[in-house]
């Protein structure tokens, strides 16, 4: 899958209620900006902290409004509801919602949340995102739709039917066989949540997960780019 191009930052404009244009700065993507709020809006990094390691109360307590539930990482565009749908927090991703945060927001790779818990098949927050109106059809940069891999649409081919397999695989073979897979394809896995996985696949199978596993899983991230 060729990348799209993405245009730069000099070549991006922002619509005005006017009907003009005002400049991005350079380096910044006008779809990862973060405007803060008078007063301060949460500070992204204790914000996905949080959510990462499921602390729903104190997520409680430093999310409380729109702005909060949109905050972003200016590295790499993910939202409070990036984090929590990659991460299967059911019940972070109703609250933020209910909150107002965007269900089809995109991230720098043009990542939604709907990308990332269909990938990882976590159906209930897809399920979530869905009524909230995620968009089904919004495509990353690579060119998926969000509901890539939804209603027969996976098989063992695609990357997303290769992410399954690396998921569901109980033994040193059969990861073996998964992270050969995925090598090739690397460059359209997500950088941010793929990690992640990897961790929760080894950590569910420390006796399988041998060094030549170790090996050619760091091979996979390193591909990504």
């Amino acid at each position: 899958v060729v990348r799209g191009h993405r245009p730069a930052p000099s070549e991006m404009g922002c619509t005005t209620s006017q009907g003009g244009t005002t400049s991005t700065p350079a380096g910044e993507s006008p779809r990862v900006r973060n405007t803060p709020k008078q007063g301060g809006v949460v500070d992204y990094k204790e914000a996905h902290s949080a959510i990462r390691w499921n602390k729903i109360d104190v997520v409680r307590g430093i999310v409380v409004d729109a702005e909060d539930a949109n905050a972003t990482d200016p590295n790499n565009g993910n939202r409070c509801l990036h984090v929590a749908a990659q991460n299967g927090h059911s019940e972070l991703v109703r609250r933020l919602l209910d909150l107002g945060a965007d269900p089809s927001a995109a991230n720098a790779q043009g990542q939604t949340p709907m990308h990332m818990t269909v990938s990882y098949d976590i159906a209930d927050c897809t399920k979530l995102l869905l009524r909230a109106g995620a968009d089904p059809d919004a495509r990353n940069d690579a060119g998926h739709a969000a509901k890539h891999g939804l209603e027969g649409e996976m098989d063992r081919g695609s990357v997303v039917g290769k992410v399954d397999a690396f998921k569901r695989a109980k033994d040193a073979e059969a990861l073996s066989e998964a992270l050969d897979a995925l090598l090739p394809c690397a460059g359209e896995l997500d950088k941010d949540s793929f990690p992640g996985l990897g961790f929760s696949v080894k950590k569910g199978n420390r006796d399988a997960w041998s060094a030549e596993v170790q090996e050619k899983f760091v091979a996979v991230v390193r591909a990504m780019g």
